[in-house]
């Protein structure tokens, strides 16, 4: 089953902290007059605001992110904290992602108790003026704690803290060819997968790229070559009828299409199997090697590429890289589930310009028709490979307009996507990247200026856009690698919180 990170709900608890008084008295841990002060009037109140405390989470919490089972604890004026209230409170921990809390005076020891007995996450109701110093207690004992003044900071909060669940649940099919942690042709990725596993919570589910290909056609009499006598995923018939179905609809809505229908549905083979793959091993991300694969002669026999599985994954909400970068997958998770749209990855990279002009010697394959006529060409940036994808402005908006062409040059196979975004200019971008040893995460924005590519072949489509100093930006990304995905829409605010909420140093441009 594939379980898309952008499916993944925030499970938050509501827990209510409510104090009654025994007696009919005032001073001050009581205050008030007249029927306030008689005993039972307590009791009776607090249902009332537990009730509206339980219908403002059912309000204010938005998508994503689900209640379940509230829970309002009483203590009484002889402040008593019997051993069923934090049973109740931790029975369905394993169902439960933060615990949403509102409380007030004398009851703060109750938190501070449940917080060091199970070390759970925290986060306090907004709703309260007085929260801070019950903040600064769970702080100080190492809990984790969030505490925020306004709904709508707490609204974003939630939503971060979605995003890191998102990526602590993702389960990445990995196709390696010679190291399981790195491509030979990219060795700016995760160090250590096992370390990213410990750290972040993601697992990663290696196949072996050989089996992988044997399985792109139907199997042959006796077994795979290199799975003799098992059965395997292979193309079937029913996958075959599939293929011809995705073809046809993906041909009859670009715009353009210049590949070869043959072509196009060896290509969409790839993406076929990887479903069937990610679906079979509960994996919800991929990545493939690109040159380490290409070296095999398998991708030239078999006449496709990668580039159009990652375009129709990413499409779909399924993080997917090229080049066996991991640690781009795996950075495509949160800004996906963040933003609710589809991500671009691509060898990012400055455009200099020295005395005024635009130095461009060093990027060859770059095309630049669309910025020699823009009035300000200061800093520049660029993001530029193949996978374009068809939901960058939303899984929930209509696609815009495509086309298909080739990857090889000479020989035309390798259907892949393209997508002009010069038409979004204008349009924020964010972008992130976690670093190789899985301690930083890099943070940066731009605006989409231009685009390129769309009549090119090969790994020459790319979004160009402006940052705010393109030399500071390329000083830090030199330090996280070459493909900083990113997405349409500012959310650093919310990437930056993440970083936080993971423990990590964030470095900002």
């Amino acid at each position: 089953m594939i379980r898309k990170g952008v499916d993944i709900e925030l499970n938050v608890k509501p827990v209510f902290l409510a104090l009654y008084h025994k007696a009919s008295y005032e001073g001050p841990c009581r205050f008030g007059s007249g029927d306030a002060l008689k005993v039972g009037f307590d009791k009776h109140l607090n249902q009332e605001l537990y009730k509206g405390f339980v219908q403002k989470c059912e309000e204010k919490f938005h998508e994503g992110v689900k209640v379940v089972n509230p829970v309002m604890i009483e203590r009484s004026d002889d402040w008593e904290s019997p051993e069923e209230w934090f049973e109740t409170l931790i029975e369905d921990r394993e169902n439960v992602d933060l615990y949403f809390v509102n409380l007030g005076l004398g009851r703060s020891d109750i938190l501070l108790e449940f917080a060091a007995r199970y070390d759970v996450p925290i986060a306090l109701d907004p709703s309260l003026n007085f929260i801070s110093g019950t903040a600064a207690a769970l702080y100080n004992r190492g809990a984790e704690v969030y505490c925020h003044f306004t709904w709508e900071d707490m609204q974003t909060q939630l939503r971060v803290l979605r995003a890191r669940k998102a990526i602590q649940k993702m389960r990445v099919l990995t196709l390696p060819r010679f190291n399981s942690n790195t491509a030979l042709a990219g060795a700016d990725s995760f160090n250590n997968l096992d370390e990213i596993t410990s750290k972040f919570g993601t697992i990663f589910r290696p196949r072996n790229l050989h089996e992988f290909l044997d399985q792109m056609t139907p199997a042959v009499e006796g077994g795979n070559p290199t799975t003799p006598g098992r059965e395997t995923l292979d193309i079937n018939e029913d996958d075959m009828r599939e293929i011809d179905e995705i073809a046809e609809k993906l041909m009859g809505g670009a715009c353009v299409v210049d590949v070869k229908s043959e072509y196009v549905k060896s290509t969409i083979a790839a993406y076929v199997l990887a479903k069937k793959y990610l679906d079979a091993l509960d994996c919800n991300a991929f990545v493939a090697p690109c040159p380490d694969a290409c070296s095999t002669r398998r991708l030239n026999e078999l006449k496709f590429t990668f580039c159009m599985t990652h375009s129709l994954l990413i499409s779909q909400g399924i993080p997917s890289a090229c080049e066996y970068d991991v640690a781009a997958a795996v950075s495509m998770m949160p800004l996906m589930v963040l933003s609710n749209s589809s991500a671009f990855m691509g060898n990012t990279a400055p455009i200099p310009m020295v005395n005024g002009e635009l130095v461009t010697s060093a990027l060859p394959t770059l095309d630049t028709a669309q910025i020699e006529n823009l009035e300000d060409k200061s800093n520049l940036y660029f993001s530029q490979h193949s996978p374009a994808t068809l939901k960058m402005c939303g899984f929930d908006q209509p696609t815009k307009e495509y086309g298909l062409r080739h990857f090889a040059f000479e020989q035309g196979f390798g259907a892949i996507v393209r997508y002009d975004h010069a038409q979004d200019a204008g349009q924020p971008v964010t972008l992130a990247r976690f670093s190789g040893d899985g301690k930083s995460l890099f943070v940066g924005k731009g605006t989409i200026v231009a685009g390129g590519g769309f009549d090119r072949q090969n790994c020459h489509g790319n979004i160009i856009y402006r940052v705010a100093d393109n030399m500071d930006f390329a000083n830090k990304q030199k330090k996280f690698g070459n493909h900083v995905p990113l997405v349409y829409g500012d959310y650093v605010k919310e990437m930056v919180m993440l970083g936080e909420a993971m423990g990590l140093e964030v470095v900002t441009a």
